[in-house]
């Protein structure tokens, strides 16, 4: 976890009111150590260490790109897989289950249906992010 809260540490410029940052680390822990495995790690526990890592510097949102396990593997097929992507099917549907759960267990953690026209998912992020400015 030190390791990772280096790794997201925030940086640029502090004047305005947005400020991106790839925090897959921080879900992926959730999912990957607890929620998708059988005898996964408890998720009290997992969000008390994340909680000491991160400090207060926790997102306001996160936007999870949800796609259908058949689509993202029809999706994948034009680039190598790595070795979680290259896993089974059944692999694949129980970190997709696990993010959904931790929708619901987190609420700044925003499922996006990632399944429809590029332009269409952007559209949905830009006004999603719109109310977060507000």
């Amino acid at each position: 976890f030190s390791s990772r809260r280096r790794h997201t540490r925030l940086q640029g410029d502090w004047s305005s009111d947005v400020c991106s940052s790839d925090l897959r680390c921080f879900c992926s822990t959730f999912v990957y150590q607890g929620l998708a495995l059988e005898q996964g790690l408890d998720f009290a526990w997992l969000w008390e260490i994340t909680r000491k890592a991160h400090g207060n510097v926790l997102p306001d949102a996160v936007f999870v790109l949800d796609v259908p396990v058949e689509l993202a593997v029809q999706r994948r097929q034009q680039r190598q897989a790595d070795r979680f992507e290259a896993r089974d099917h059944g692999f694949l549907r129980r970190v997709r289950s696990a993010y959904l759960e931790l929708a619901h267990r987190m609420p700044f953690v925003q499922i996006v249906d990632a399944g429809l026209d590029v332009s269409v998912v952007q559209q949905d992020l830009q006004q999603r992010v719109a109310l977060l400015r507000r």
